[in-house]
Order: C-alpha cells, then sequence, then structure tokens
C-alpha cells in the first residue's frame, strides 16, 4: 500500500471539517428562493406556512452552483427545508398503493442531484447538521469551542437547537490533530508493525481527544434544554424507514424529474452516529464493520454500514482504507518481540478503549436526561406539539426511547459492548487469521 494523504479524502487540519467554515447562505442570487425557506424556517413552521411557502418555490436548476462550498450549502438548504413539510404533510398527503408521502418536486429534485454530487442521501444527516452548517464568527477562536461557533440553519430558532448542533460540530473540530497521528500509525501497521512508538503515540492522543469530546459532551446542559429538545427538536430528525405503523410503508417519494418520475425511499434520519469521526475512532479501535472484533452482531453491523452510508463519499472512502490497512488492536494484542514497547502500546490501547466507554457512557446518560426522562412529562410550551405526533422517527409514537434517526436508543447503545475493545486477553478467530496471514 503506497502511502496515501488525508488530502486525497478531503480531510484536514480540521478532521472531517473543511478548512474554511461553511457557507452561511448561497452567493448567487439565483438561489434566493431557496435560502429565503432556509433562513426562514423557524417562523414558517410556527405559522404552518413552510408548506405553502415550498408548493410556491420555482423550480431551481442546480447548473449555477459553482464551487464545493456552494453544494454543501445546497445539501443543508434542501434537507432542511424537506424534513419539516415532510412531517407537516404526513397525515394528508398519500399517493400510490400503500400510501406515503411525496414531497414538492422543487425540492425533491434538486435535492437528488444534489445529495448524488455529494454522495450523500436525499436526507438530513450529520453532515448537513454539523460539518457544513457553522460559521466562526471571530476567526481567532477555536473551532473546538461551541462558544465561538454559530449556526446558520435550524428549525426552531431555539438556543437549545442551536446549542446542540455546536456541542457536535465541536467534537468533530476536536479530532484535527488525532487523525493525522491516525493516519501515520496506520502506515506503520502497514509496512511491517515493527515500530511501535507511533501507534501507541496516537493512541495516547485517541485517548485524550476522547476525553476532550466527553468534557464537551457534558456541557450540553449549560443551553440545550431537555423538554425543549425532546418535544421540539428531535422531531424533525425522523428517519422515513420504519413507518409502516404510520401507513407509510414505503417511506417517502422522491421526484428524480418535473413529469412524475422517481423513486419511493426509506432513508434514515440525521444521527451523530453518522459522524466519520466516531465511525474512525470505532476503526480503529476495532469496533466498525468487518473488523472481526469478536462480537459477531449482526445488528451492530448492520448499524455501521448504514451509518457510513450516510457519510460524505471522500470520508467514506476514508474509513474504508483505514479498515483495511490494518488493525491497531491486532496488534496490541499480539506478543513482540520488545516487551515494554509491547506494554507501552496495550496501556495506550486500554486508555484509549476506556476513554471510548466513559464517552458513550456520557452519551446513553444524555439520551436518558434528554429523550427517555422528557417523555415522561408533558410539554404544555408551544403550539406546534399537535402535529408533532406526525414526525416521531418511526410512527410507533413515544413508547419506545427513540433517537434522532429513529433507533431506539438506551436500548441499542447498550448492545454495542461498549467494554469490549478493553478485552485484551484474546484474538478473535477472523483477527487471528489475520496475524497469521500477516507473519
Amino acid at each position: 500500500m503506497a502511502p496515501i494523504t488525508l488530502k486525497r479524502f478531503d480531510i484536514t487540519k480540521n478532521a472531517f471539517l473543511p478548512t474554511e467554515p461553511p457557507l452561511a447562505c448561497l452567493p448567487n442570487t439565483y438561489y434566493q428562493p431557496w435560502e429565503a425557506i432556509a433562513q426562514d424556517l423557524p417562523a414558517l413552521i410556527r405559522n404552518r406556512e413552510l408548506s405553502i411557502a415550498v408548493k410556491y418555490l420555482p423550480f431551481l436548476d442546480v447548473d449555477y452552483l459553482a464551487t464545493e462550498p456552494e453544494w454543501r450549502r445546497a445539501y443543508v438548504a434542501l434537507p432542511y427545508s424537506l424534513m419539516p413539510t415532510s412531517g407537516e404533510e404526513r397525515h394528508r398527503r398519500r399517493r400510490g398503493t400503500g400510501g406515503g408521502e411525496v414531497p414538492e418536486e422543487q425540492i425533491s429534485v434538486p435535492l437528488r442531484t444534489v445529495s448524488a454530487h455529494v454522495e450523500l442521501p436525499p436526507v438530513l444527516t450529520c453532515a448537513a447538521v454539523n460539518v457544513w452548517n457553522y460559521t466562526v464568527p471571530d476567526p481567532r477562536t477555536s473551532l473546538t469551542d461551541p462558544d465561538a461557533l454559530s449556526v446558520p440553519t435550524t428549525f426552531t430558532g431555539t438556543d437549545s437547537e442551536a446549542w446542540f448542533q455546536r456541542i457536535g460540530t465541536a467534537i468533530e473540530a476536536q479530532g484535527g490533530p488525532v487523525v493525522d497521528a491516525l493516519l501515520t500509525a496506520l502506515h506503520a501497521i502497514h509496512s511491517g508493525g515493527d515500530d511501535l512508538e507511533p501507534v501507541t503515540a496516537a493512541l495516547v492522543q485517541l485517548r485524550m481527544c476522547l476525553e476532550s469530546a466527553t468534557r464537551t459532551l457534558e456541557r450540553m446542559h449549560e443551553r440545550c434544554d431537555p423538554l425543549t429538545f425532546c418535544h421540539q427538536i428531535r422531531h424533525f430528525y425522523a428517519e422515513s424507514r420504519n413507518l409502516r405503523a404510520a401507513g407509510l410503508p414505503r417511506g417517502v417519494f422522491y421526484s428524480s424529474d418535473a413529469c412524475g418520475g422517481g423513486e419511493w425511499m426509506r432513508l434514515p434520519g440525521g444521527s451523530n452516529g453518522q459522524s466519520a469521526l466516531l465511525q474512525l475512532f470505532d476503526v480503529v479501535l476495532g469496533m466498525g464493520p468487518g473488523c472481526g472484533g469478536g462480537c459477531g452482531c449482526g445488528r451492530r453491523e448492520e448499524y455501521h454500514l448504514g451509518t457510513r452510508a450516510c457519510t460524505p463519499g471522500p470520508h467514506r472512502r476514508f474509513l474504508e482504507w483505514a479498515a483495511q490497512a490494518g488493525s491497531i488492536r491486532v496488534l496490541a494484542l499480539c506478543v513482540g518481540v520488545d516487551v515494554e514497547e509491547q506494554a507501552r502500546l496495550r496501556a495506550a490501547f486500554a486508555g484509549a478503549a476506556e476513554a471510548m466507554s466513559a464517552f458513550r457512557t456520557k452519551h446513553i446518560q444524555i439520551v436518558t436526561r434528554y429523550i427517555a426522562m422528557p417523555l415522561k412529562r408533558p410539554w404544555l410550551g408551544s403550539v406546534q406539539r399537535r402535529s408533532l405526533p406526525l414526525l416521531l422517527p418511526s410512527g410507533l409514537g413515544d413508547d419506545g426511547v427513540k433517537g434522532t434517526a429513529g433507533t431506539t436508543m438506551l436500548e441499542f447503545l447498550k448492545s454495542l459492548g461498549m467494554k469490549r475493545p478493553m478485552r485484551l486477553g484474546s484474538l478473535s478467530h477472523l483477527e487471528a487469521e489475520r496475524l497469521n496471514r500477516k507473519s
């Protein structure tokens, strides 16, 4: 394997965030109708006028999107405009046998083209929420500080929603130094794995990054209100996969042209699990798809592959490359010649795994505080309450604790096996085979 560069995969000094802050709006006035809706979403949703605004939206061509930042901004503006109208119309828009919902062609047709360009599904994803939807008012500040960020596009206009997004973006930015170190470590493994020092150093950096991410996640309570998040915000991240109980077995119809062509799609909703950074950490610690970490859990494999499909194309290809480049976990578990050097590597791996476990524990605590507990309390603070049940992730109501992407979060997060990477005593059968082939 020839050495690769992060630039090849659109990875920057800010990890999977762009080098420069994303566009807050499209500069070409041709796209002003898109931006008028995206920037006025909270008022349009609050006044139940969004569907009307979208209905009278002109049919715009994507040919005037001139740069990658413009394509990315379009991928933010269009899904944000699609998601609320999709839920708002769910109870009264049906077409075809078995029912379904049909967004306006003025949104769905250009969205499909834009999504194909950025290599993402035509739905709101982590890329639209966290990676390409922030600004930095003061360039002297750090992206790793959520206080330094601003969010151009939200559904509700609430400080709770903006803070939720800023926390996610700040965590993404904290991966800047560690991604480069992990690339160096993977190159060292592929070249024979005799020099363990860069691998050990990368794992130490990974532990520090995860500890910093956990501290940032702990700041969620500072400006994000649990009741507001649960009852006003999370519903906008609804998926369209598991809506049979809501009478929508085929999901959403996405038009491909203005003549009635298109197809039904069942897609996930936005989730921080789609973060390329967190997926990379899973791969490095032997928890990603195809890593052979010894669990063999089909549900977890399906989850990982599903989140990877919602990652921008270049980042997805980097994750695929990293999964094939070599296993840090295997190297940490095998017996080396230099016992002291091997012991340092094992200790570094255990430290990184412990930090990942602590991060996931904090994530479960956040889910409990922001979803499980608020669902037990009525929400009386907004006129939106009457329409919100139409936006529930799976169409099953609030009987199950659903995450932003429609997953039954508490049950599933606990099933991921948080402690598994720390088991340093043995290799799985698949990992042993890989090690034998290597030697």
